[in-house]
């Protein structure tokens, strides 16, 4: 006689799912601030760059006026050229403003992530009938949904940088001596 292979506890099976939901979550909120991270990055390399392209226009300027060299106009004329054509590309691209969109997604993914974590300890709580449970996870899912459907996309470069922050830099924990430096004394375990 064959014995059936015994099924998952459903209460086991659905915190399987939410803790899922939680590592994805916990990932992509990572992903989104490498991201702003890079960008600010790169909005403020293009910033120094503006300003020493102008520095060089401007003594180019003042050069051609009191040297006597003909070919100063010419290149200061096309640095002054190229800068206006980097100007150009930044009135549509704004690295900072993609940066300030990934923040925004950063925190609104945040504060999801803490309800995933509440739902997760409330899962064990046999008191709490799981129908309720799947019903916070649903509005969970759907908030999740409206945050991902107005981010700005990611890229590869972004979740390995998120991927190795939360596995080997351990960037979203702490240990319980750190948490007791951080905490007031009436709140610290040792």
């Amino acid at each position: 006689m064959d014995q059936a292979t015994p099924q998952p506890d459903a209460r086991h099976t659905f915190e399987s799912q939410i803790r899922e939901l939680y590592g994805r979550t916990a990932y992509t909120h990572k992903t989104h601030l490498k991201m702003s991270d890079r960008m600010n990055g790169r909005q403020s390399s293009i910033k120094i760059i503006q300003i020493v392209v102008s520095a060089v226009i401007a003594g180019g300027a003042i050069g051609s006026i009191f040297a006597d060299e003909p070919a100063l106009p010419i290149m200061t004329a096309v640095i002054a050229t190229l800068n206006l054509i980097v100007a150009s590309y930044l009135k549509d691209v704004n690295p900072g403003a993609v940066a300030a969109r990934h923040c925004e997604a950063g925190s609104s993914l945040w504060r999801v992530r803490e309800d995933i974590l509440s739902l997760l300890t409330d899962v064990r709580d046999a008191a709490i009938p799981l129908a309720e449970l799947q019903a916070r996870r649903d509005e969970l899912i759907s908030a999740l949904t409206d945050i991902y459907a107005g981010a700005p996309p990611t890229d590869s470069k972004a979740y390995g940088e998120a991927q190795k922050a939360l596995k080997n830099n351990e960037e979203l924990y702490f240990s319980e001596d750190e948490l007791d430096h951080l905490l007031p004394k009436a709140l610290r375990r040792s």
